[in-house]
């Protein structure tokens, strides 16, 4: 899926001005779907067809999402008459905080299914915790109860299919049907090269950074920290709790970011959450694990604040810097995300959770160094600029 999902970018901004942001959305959609049915029968025959399906769309789904956004709130400001980058941030972060909110609801759900497999007059909150992170229960977990999982992620699924449809508005498309040839100039010819090109600019290599640690900190947080620091811990029950615990905390930063940078400079939110991401890794470094509700939801609610804001502030960045250029910017932005995802999931697969975190490590000190850069040169003697 991630490595389809890297690549997606050299065609995202050919299927967006083909077919527009709403029915790109709407096609997007129903192919990832097809990843969540797969799983009921998973196989090879099953999972490895819906994997290629969404690793193809999956590019086209946000870049769609974020370009949809941005043009709706240039659209705002500039009937309002409000100044642009203010707006673009403002309606990014409703956006990014709407879809972080989904994790609350959402796995809140998947916590309460999951706890009507366990022993029956089994409390939630097990006050005989040892010392050790041995639990046991998600080898042990019926199967009968991720299939009702399964059909509950379909039926979101559907639903947003049905008001994505109902009342998405269409902003419009630059289809036109004139000879193969020129449709091939026009819709695979010029995106690819303009994709080419935005490879290339500066300020999206810096922004690439910011993404590419947003990608890993997902897959860290919601892979492998759910899986070793809260299932073999405190039980498979609480993994859905403390994702919905990383989604508040995810969207408490989304919402206030926008917010934010009308009264502060970027960097002055951006800083203070690199220290705490910092803080949160060398903690886990020198941590001797051990079964703790409190550590493992406070950690994982220091994690999804600090998504919240790479997420919140690439996506940002891009509709600031690049608002003429934001299709093609954000069909690139998206290949960073890929490269964060692979990397998180491929160390999961072959390394231990240390080597994981000095990875994190890593990518926080190339970030702090990317966004730097960024606001040393894009520094406004006006307190007002998002700088």
């Amino acid at each position: 899926v991630n490595f389809l999902f890297i690549f997606s970018g050299f065609y995202t901004l050919a299927v967006i001005r083909l077919f527009g942001t709403k029915y790109t959305l709407i096609v997007a959609y129903i192919g990832m779907s097809m990843y969540t049915v797969g799983n009921y029968y998973p196989s090879w025959y099953t999972l490895i067809p819906a994997a290629v399906c969404a690793g193809i769309i999956y590019g086209p789904l946000w870049a769609s999402l974020n370009v949809h956004v941005t043009s709706v709130a240039i659209q705002y400001a500039s009937a309002s008459g409000q100044k642009q980058p203010h707006v673009v941030a403002f309606f990014l972060g409703i956006y990014t905080g709407i879809f972080k909110m989904a994790h609350i609801p959402g796995n809140i759900i998947s916590s309460v299914i999951l706890l009507n497999g366990r022993e029956e007059n089994t409390s939630i909150i097990d006050t005989s915790l040892g010392d050790v992170c041995n639990n046991t229960e998600a080898a042990n977990l019926d199967r009968l109860y991720l299939y009702i999982l399964l059909s509950v992620y379909v039926i979101f699924d559907i639903v947003g299919i049905v008001l994505l449809i109902s009342f998405v508005d269409h902003l419009g498309t630059d289809t036109k049907f004139l000879s193969p040839a020129r449709m091939f100039e026009l819709y695979v010819k010029k995106p690819f090269v303009a994709t080419l090109k935005m490879m290339l600019n500066w300020k999206l290599i810096l922004i690439h950074t910011l993404n590419t640690l947003d990608g890993f900190i997902i897959t860290f947080s919601l892979g492998n920290f759910t899986k070793v620091y809260v299932s073999d811990c405190i039980g498979v029950h609480w993994v859905g709790f403390s994702i919905a615990v990383y989604g508040i905390g995810s969207t408490l930063m989304a919402f206030t970011v926008g917010r934010l940078v009308k009264c502060f400079p970027q960097y002055c939110v951006v800083y203070p959450l690199v220290a705490i991401n910092l803080g949160i890794v060398i903690f886990l470094l020198l941590w001797d694990r051990q079964p703790s509700y409190f550590a493992s939801l406070l950690i994982i609610f220091g994690l999804g604040l600090c998504e919240g804001t790479w997420d919140s502030t690439a996506s940002c960045l891009v509709g600031i810097l690049l608002p003429h250029k934001q299709e093609e910017a954000y069909s690139v932005l998206r290949m960073s995300s890929g490269v964060g995802y692979a990397i998180g999931y491929g160390l999961a697969l072959f390394f231990n959770t240390q080597i994981q975190l000095w990875v994190a490590l890593g990518l926080i000190i190339f970030t702090i160094i990317g966004f730097s850069m960024l606001t040393i040169t894009h520094t406004n003697k006006k307190r007002h600029t998002v700088f």
